[in-house]
């Protein structure tokens, strides 16, 4: 996972030690995307558990399928590189893309960068405790088979799924 994270940490971190302080949103804006991403790395390193058992062939039924047909043709390595470095590099580019992308824009409208950071700061709380969930669920975990997570708004997801499961489910008539 720092593979992935680490590039565009780096590059946000570069776009915002290069930022043009025209009014302050450009450093604003590169500033909220290293915490993003530092965020992450911090998280790849100190929260999550990996149990390195799954299989690539595995997660490809989990990510679709145009990934798993790359993690199938990588199933004879332990690792498919290629698609975490591909994963990295598209998140790099996408970082200092938003970044060129705004030091072309002049204002925002009034109100917008507090209504922005509200959102920024409840986004990045609401992912960090429930990868807080899912790392204690790990680690709670004495069997090696997926258990659905609890807790949080992984309970209101589940009961929305048990809703759509119950409506579609086929009738049988003996």
């Amino acid at each position: 996972m720092l593979v992935i994270y680490t590039p565009a940490l780096l590059v946000s971190t570069f776009c915002l030690a290069t930022a043009n302080v025209v009014n302050g949103r450009e450093t604003l804006f590169d500033g909220l995307l290293v915490a993003h991403f530092l965020k992450r790395v911090l998280e790849t390193l100190l929260v999550h558990k990996y149990s390195n058992k799954m299989k690539a062939s595995v997660a490809g039924g989990e990510i679709g399928r145009g990934a798993k047909r790359l993690l199938h043709k990588h199933r004879n390595n332990s690792h498919p590189a290629s698609l975490t470095t591909g994963i990295g590099s598209f998140y790099a580019l996408i970082s200092l893309m938003c970044c060129v992308q705004q030091r072309s824009v002049e204002l925002y409208p009034p109100g917008l960068p507090v209504f922005g950071l509200s959102l920024f700061f409840i986004g990045q709380a609401g992912n960090f405790y429930h990868h807080i969930l899912l790392s204690r669920m790990r680690s709670a975990k004495s069997e090696d088979n997926y258990v659905v997570p609890t807790g949080g708004l992984f309970d209101s997801l589940g009961e929305t799924e048990e809703r759509e499961y119950r409506t579609n489910m086929p009738t049988t008539h003996n």
